[in-house]
């Protein structure tokens, strides 16, 4: 882990997202393809395919978060840090400082982070969402089974 943690300090910022965005890919598609199963199936039956996206979408989210919140904080930091950076410019040359221009440049400096922070907070909701429904129609689907036995 600390190796990899040495070659990521070593890589651009537009490299670290290239390969995070790389490594994220299958797990992507394994959330469109788990939602797309989702669509063509409703109100299906069978309990078996539910606990099986259930347990796929449980390890996308499980990959896909920790990721997410990484990059938020990287947003977060480095937006920060580029306000700051602005800020003590202003002081060093002795120019007044405005706030919103500046709020605007930082904005912008953290642009691509956002990109890549937003596309896995999608996919993070979007497995949220569909574990939740793989959960209700279990429910469902349990408490049919009940009725029946029961009716």
């Amino acid at each position: 882990m600390k190796e990899n943690r040495k070659e990521e300090t070593k890589m651009s910022n537009t490299e670290k997202l290239k390969k995070m965005m790389e490594q994220a890919a299958e797990v992507f598609k394994q959330v469109d393809k788990v939602g797309e199963a989702l669509r063509n199936n409703k109100m299906s039956k069978n309990i078996e395919f539910y606990s099986d996206n259930l347990d796929i979408l449980t390890g996308c989210y499980s990959y896909i978060a920790p990721r997410y919140y990484r990059l938020a904080a990287e947003h977060t930091n480095g937006k920060l840090a580029k306000y700051m950076e602005l800020k003590v410019e202003a002081v060093k040359e002795e120019v007044k400082f405005v706030n919103a221009p500046a709020e605007k440049e930082a904005e912008a400096s953290v642009k691509e982070n956002r990109v890549v922070r937003n596309l896995f907070e999608g996919y993070m909701k979007s497995s949220e969402n569909a574990i939740n429904t793989c959960k209700m129609q279990i429910k469902r689907i349990q408490g049919e089974d009940k009725a029946d036995t029961n009716g």
